[in-house]
């Protein structure tokens, strides 16, 4: 948290969206390294970003909340899967910064961990998997919004995030029906 704190400026929240436990972290008094890194007259880091590490993928928007998503007792988990992999259901566990920790960015997107929730396509049973998030390249699939105040429902969409066979098949899209427990 220290490291953060001197180092990282504006983009703090983007670690702290990673890793939510370091908020709670003490780190006490840092007046000697921020006095240091001025008298060196250090580079901010956004021209690290730049310069040194051009290929470090920063989210694009603020991140407009993280936390758990909810079905009962369980949470939206990545089971520990990767890149076109699918995402399921585990018992929730809260633990920040686990494979049940998302955010949701102001494009809509749900993340974890630099992944998107993505659609495979636009269409009734599609599989729900982990992608790169790059809304452009994948078309409106990795968008998503409250419905109803029950339903995650694909942007643009009449599909919501359907839980009916996760266990044999994962995570799917449905036409949306409010009163569908598989869907709340």
């Amino acid at each position: 948290r220290r490291a953060a704190e001197v180092w990282l400026e504006g983009f703090r929240r983007y670690y702290y969206s990673e890793v939510p436990m370091a908020k709670s972290v003490q780190f006490g008094d840092i007046s000697d390294r921020l006095a240091l890194k001025t008298r060196l007259k250090c580079k901010p880091f956004r021209w690290y970003l730049t310069n040194i590490y051009p290929e470090l993928k920063i989210p694009d928007g603020d991140i407009v909340e993280y936390g758990f998503i909810l079905q009962n007792n369980q949470c939206l988990d990545t089971l520990g899967r990767y890149i076109s992999e699918k995402v399921g259901l585990y018992l929730c566990h809260y633990t920040p910064g686990s494979n049940q920790e998302f955010t949701i960015s102001s494009k809509f997107e749900i993340i974890h961990k630099q992944l998107c929730v993505t659609a495979d396509v636009k269409q009734n049973n599609s599989p729900v998997v982990l992608k790169a998030c790059d809304s452009k390249k994948y078309g409106g699939t990795q968008q998503w919004e409250k419905h109803s105040g029950l339903l995650l429902r694909l942007k643009n969409s009449d599909l919501c995030l359907d839980t009916t066979n996760y266990m044999s098949e994962g995570l799917h899209l449905s036409t949306c029906v409010i009163s569908s427990t598989n869907q709340q």
